[in-house]
């Protein structure tokens, strides 16, 4: 047998060496530099040298509200058990594969008793001599153990094990990929509610203003002071004022249904949150080595390493089918048909079925399914390198956009000043009687123009925050990386 086999591999070998061109493999892209656009934003006092995000990384918002809605979202959300019962299928499928590695053994028992007729052809077709009476019925008893064994001389059984290994690592990752994005939309959807809460707010502040300047126009135009054109214009501002509160309230509501269906609850059941400022007032952690980092700490680019490793395992498979495949199968047991004489060593069998598969010609199908391995690798690595350009590409953003909204807050906050510091002038020559009620209230609506530019500012930047970190990968961190970042 040993000489056949060493036989049937040098004859397959020259068959493949004619096989023809392969496609190439791709490249791994290596590890991004993020050095200038972090030593920019890092002259921004808003910027520290820190850690990389925790898995809880929204406790940075000292925010009680945002993680009991973040923890229920994790818990409850069908989105994220559904990806759960992704992670268990590829798990068990990889257990499946790894089976193939150990002998397999099995037991069967099988009893046929059966009844001959008169006039069939077991009792009357045979003449059968005097004296002799053939039995009316058989009863056939056989006790078998199997063995079956395939020789993984190529190495194919264990490949196909990593690659399956490799698809549950990948599912692993995406699990923990899809826990931040619901955590993120928690907070997406929690910021945008406070801060239409807030506007809302000074909607209505800004109505209440409107309504009182309506209220002395009116008074003017009955006393003559005051012409129609400005108590038209007075009451559009009211019908404007009226459908920003109108719109707010609306959003408010819409914020409310999305958090609902975050958290699997009905769209009619109750969600107690109190509203609070949405504002960050501390510093944001900046990791050192942003670029040559990344790749272990986004939970989304090592799933699609992984995946990159499994098609490369499959390669391999796909290779070991050019080669000789052998198996094993052995059967042992003991047969009888009567049960006294069934563990007697007369009634023993047994069976031995080795079996070799050599590949001659099959068409240019082992060929196109290797071709078929490596586009299928290939286009998981491109894969990867898109996603690693697109991660560096959101995280830089995010730390210019956060660059750049904090001077905008900066300025505003000095334009707000300046409002109120005019709005208690009028307020002041209002009391002296030197202006009138009208002109002070139209310094009141300038101040309320600016706070509302500077809460959908503070929003912008809440947000900026949390895409942030979700960008630096919202805790997750593998050191273990695949054989194929090595260069393999």
């Amino acid at each position: 047998m040993n000489s056949f086999i060493k036989r049937s591999s040098v004859f397959l070998l020259l068959l493949c060496s004619g096989c023809g061109h392969q496609p190439e493999r791709a490249t791994i892209s290596s590890p991004l530099s993020m050095d200038r656009t972090s030593e920019l934003v890092m002259n921004s006092s808003q910027f520290t040298s820190g850690e990389w995000p925790s898995r809880e990384w929204w406790e940075i918002f000292n925010d009680a509200q945002l993680s009991h809605l973040i923890h229920t979202a994790i818990q409850n959300n069908p989105g994220l058990k559904k990806v759960e019962a992704k992670l268990l299928f590829a798990e068990q499928e990889a257990k499946k594969v790894r089976a193939s590695l150990f002998p397999h053994v099995g037991a069967d028992y099988a009893e046929n008793w059966q009844y001959f007729s008169k006039n069939g052809f077991v009792r009357d077709f045979y003449p059968v001599p005097s004296g002799i009476t053939l039995p009316s019925s058989v009863n056939q008893i056989d006790l078998t153990l199997s063995f079956f064994y395939e020789f993984d001389f190529w190495g194919k059984n264990r490949k196909m094990y990593r690659a399956a290994l490799g698809l549950a690592k990948a599912e692993l990752a995406e699990r923990i990929q899809a826990e931040l994005s619901i955590s993120t939309l928690v907070a997406f959807a929690y910021f945008e509610l406070q801060t239409h809460r807030e506007q809302l707010r000074l909607y209505q502040d800004s109505l209440h203003s409107w309504e009182k300047t309506s209220t002395l126009i009116n008074e003017q135009n009955a006393a003559g002071v005051a012409g129609t054109i400005s108590v038209l214009d007075a009451s559009r501002e009211i019908f404007l004022a009226r459908q920003n509160v109108s719109e707010a309230e609306k959003n408010c509501q819409i914020d409310q249904y999305v958090l609902k269906a975050l958290l699997a609850k009905s769209p009619d059941e109750n969600l107690e949150i109190t509203a609070s400022p949405a504002t960050f007032a501390g510093q944001i952690p900046l990791p050192e080595n942003l670029g040559a980092d990344l790749l272990a700490r986004r939970a989304d680019l090592m799933a699609m390493i992984w995946r990159a490793e499994a098609a490369s395992e499959e390669i391999g498979v796909a290779k070991t089918d050019f080669y000789p495949n052998i198996n094993l199968t052995a059967l042992a047991g003991v047969e009888s048909l009567q049960f006294p004489t069934l563990f007697s060593w007369s009634s023993r069998t047994g069976a031995l079925q080795p079996a070799i598969h050599l590949p001659i010609f099959t068409a240019g199908k082992l060929k196109a399914n290797l071709s078929s391995k490596i586009a299928k690798f290939n286009e998981a690595v491109q894969s990867y390198n898109e996603g690693l350009l697109e991660a560096t590409k959101e995280v830089a953003t995010e730390l210019s956009t956060l660059y750049s909204l904090y001077e905008r807050l900066e300025m505003q906050s000095s334009i707000i000043d300046t409002r109120s510091q005019k709005q208690l002038l009028s307020h002041m020559r209002f009391t002296s009687g030197i202006d009138n009620y009208e002109r002070f209230l139209g310094a009141h609506q300038e101040l309320i123009s600016e706070e509302l530019s500077k809460v959908t500012l503070e929003n912008y930047r809440l947000l900026s925050i949390v895409r942030l970190i979700k960008s630096l990968g919202g805790g997750y961190h593998r050191e273990e990386t695949p054989s194929i970042i090595g260069g393999r």
